[in-house]
């Protein structure tokens, strides 16, 4: 099977157009600089250069070819040097489907398929009519060759969750981007200098003969100056973030196709793709702490190919898959589908012990002295102290936020899910069926140690990436996780040894 042909068109103008830049700027820099040959020949060259790069382009279409055969998704690429891959259909994870808006409107897709091994997507075929990408991704996901026309239809989809306008903008304002962050550095200077001209011409008719009007209205204008032109920066980039997210999930919808997940969502770009639930390795129900109040939780679901990255759904090598299964639905909704992937029962944590509390005021506290001594010390260089007592004024909020950290904070052991929960701002609950289990270790600080206390680590096949979070019990008894370590351990033994009896189940071990 070969590409759309308008790939061929799009492959050949990147080529020349990345060729024949290169052939100017070498060319010009050679005749500018070392004296060699002349700007005329660097422009004669160019147009050479360019078809030889749409030629390269073309052939690189004409020599690309994939198969999706029994077992196997076979892939032959390259003009110069030729590549044959393999890809077995078991070690494939996810497979996403990508349309910007021109590929929407000329009924086109981008499929990516990602496996359990490797740090960036398996393969990558950019791209196809629709139709095909469809055919593709239902045979992939059923493991055996297809011969499935494009037009008709699989499975019956079941649908089981659509986010509702209320829903979607509410995640669109507790769901920050962290790309947003660079608009602090552009609208910051903006702001400060809209603030700054407003200022003074207000203070302009003020100044008069006197010295110390202007003096004085210069350091209120500065204060003032600063604390709009920040609260402007933050501002734009919170708006800027929730425009992004209400752009990327709008349409959001979930439906269930025999054992897969299939979410599409998106207004400009268009995402789609599967996460195949026989290959869950990690649920997470995320509450940020105003959707908390409200009573909303979001759900995500992570399997070995795919941990969350911080693009808001780019997961590893680029990938378009969401980093939520549910973005966000009421609390008893989010947990009703999380059940339907993993039956557990009831999740009763049990809090880190009070001196932990004591633990995290201290490190608090810590905190604000040590801000309060370093802007002592500025002050010193600088000869301005009136500032440096400032943090000082969070010290009434350390126990609270002391006693925040030590409520959210806790672990669940059922009989055959690992469940922890951290966090106040954005409070996450790992749950980990026994299954998935990798290692379970116990890590102790030096300061945990003083406390007899210790963190339980439970890792999963995606957890185990550089860019996934594993479940961590923080700050439990010593003697408590040498437990659980050891119930953990001989759970996972037990549960290995029953995959080598037959007519036994690993759940019922």
């Amino acid at each position: 099977m070969k590409l759309h042909p308008l790939a061929a068109v799009r492959e050949a103008g990147r080529r020349a157009l990345l060729v024949g830049s290169s052939v100017l700027f070498f060319t010009t820099m050679a005749a500018t600089t070392l004296h060699v040959g002349d700007v005329g020949l660097a422009l004669l060259l160019t147009p050479v250069g360019a078809l030889l790069g749409a030629v390269y382009g073309a052939a690189y279409h004409l020599r690309f070819s994939y198969e999706l055969d029994g077992g196997t998704l076979a892939i032959q690429s390259g003009v110069l040097s030729r590549t044959d891959r393999a890809i077995p259909l078991q070690r494939v994870q996810n497979v996403d489907l990508r349309q910007s808006l021109l590929q929407r409107l000329l009924g086109l897709a981008v499929v990516r398929v990602e496996t359990a091994g490797g740090g960036q997507t398996e393969a990558v075929l950019d791209f196809v009519s629709r139709g095909e990408a469809e055919r593709l991704q239902r045979g992939i996901r059923s493991g055996t060759r297809t011969t499935t026309e494009p037009d008709e239809a699989g499975p019956a989809p079941s649908p089981l969750f659509e986010l509702g306008d209320v829903e979607l903008g509410l995640y669109a304002l507790t769901s920050f981007r962290p790309r947003s962050v660079l608009v602090l550095l552009l609208a910051a200077p903006v702001g400060l200098g809209a603030a700054g001209n407003v200022l003074l011409q207000a203070a302009a008719p003020l100044g008069g003969p006197s010295s110390l009007a202007p003096s004085a209205l210069a350091s209120v204008a500065g204060v003032v100056l600063a604390f709009v032109g920040a609260l402007l920066a933050v501002l734009t980039s919170i708006a800027l973030s929730s425009l992004y997210t209400l752009v990327g999930y709008y349409g959001f919808a979930l439906t269930r196709v025999e054992d897969d997940l299939v979410y599409e969502r998106g207004l400009v770009r268009r995402y789609s793709g599967s996460i195949p639930l026989s290959k869950v390795q990690m649920l997470t129900v995320s509450e940020h702490v105003l959707a908390r109040r409200l009573g909303y939780a979001g759900l995500r679901v992570e399997t070995a190919g795919y941990s969350r990255g911080g693009d808001g759904g780019r997961g590893r090598g680029g990938s378009s898959r969401p980093d939520s299964a549910v973005p966000l639905a009421t609390r008893e909704r989010a947990s009703s589908l999380a059940r339907s992937i993993e039956p557990f029962g009831p999740l009763e944590f049990e809090r880190p012990p009070k001196r932990a509390r004591r633990r995290y005021a201290a490190r608090y506290l810590a905190v604000v002295l040590l801000l309060t001594a370093l802007l002592y010390g500025v002050g010193v260089l600088v000869g301005d102290l009136a500032y440096w007592p400032a943090p000082l004024l969070f010290l009434p909020f350390v126990p609270v936020a002391a006693h925040e950290k030590w409520v959210n904070r806790g672990y669940h052991v059922g009989p055959e899910h690992v469940a922890v929960r951290d966090g106040f701002w954005r409070r996450t609950t790992r749950i980990v069926p026994y299954d998935r289990l990798q290692t379970v270790d116990v890590r102790r600080t030096v300061f945990q140690r003083r406390l007899d206390l210790a963190s339980l680590v439970v890792d999963t096949a995606s957890s185990g990436s550089l860019v996934g979070a594993p479940a961590v019990a923080h700050d439990v008894e010593t003697g408590t996780v040498r437990g659980l370590q050891g119930h953990l351990r001989e759970r996972l033994s037990v549960l290995r040894a029953s995959r080598f009896v037959p007519g036994s189940s690993p759940r019922n071990a």
